[in-house]
């Protein structure tokens, strides 16, 4: 288990850890090396390693088999970016006032 706080980006198509974030979990959880791909950024187009990890989870919400770009965050205020290949899997709702993400399962 390893806890980092990640800023919700709902443009992002995939979710992104720092690069300080993977070096000190991936020790821990061994994720698999996916390859480099080019990734579309507020800055243009960069190359970026994307690894694969066995489990993500937001309290008791998670998601399987999911990869994360790990790519160099200076200046930013929190570890990674939340994007959508994790919030997909859910019903989620942003409560701005409380800075809250609220998750709930889709119905069946």
């Amino acid at each position: 288990k390893f806890n980092t706080a990640l800023m919700i980006d709902t443009g992002a198509s995939t979710s992104v850890v720092s690069q300080a974030t993977f070096d000190a979990l991936s020790s821990k959880l061994r994720p698999e090396f996916i390859g480099k791909y080019n990734i579309n950024t507020a800055n243009g187009l960069v190359q970026a390693p994307v690894y694969r990890f066995e489990r993500m989870s937001i309290g008791r919400y998670y998601v399987n088999d999911i990869a994360l770009v790990v790519m160099q965050l200076q200046h930013f205020s929190a570890d990674g970016l939340l994007g959508m290949n994790f919030l997909r899997s859910f019903k989620f709702e942003i409560d701005q006032a409380n800075a809250r993400l609220v998750l709930s399962p889709f119905e069946s």
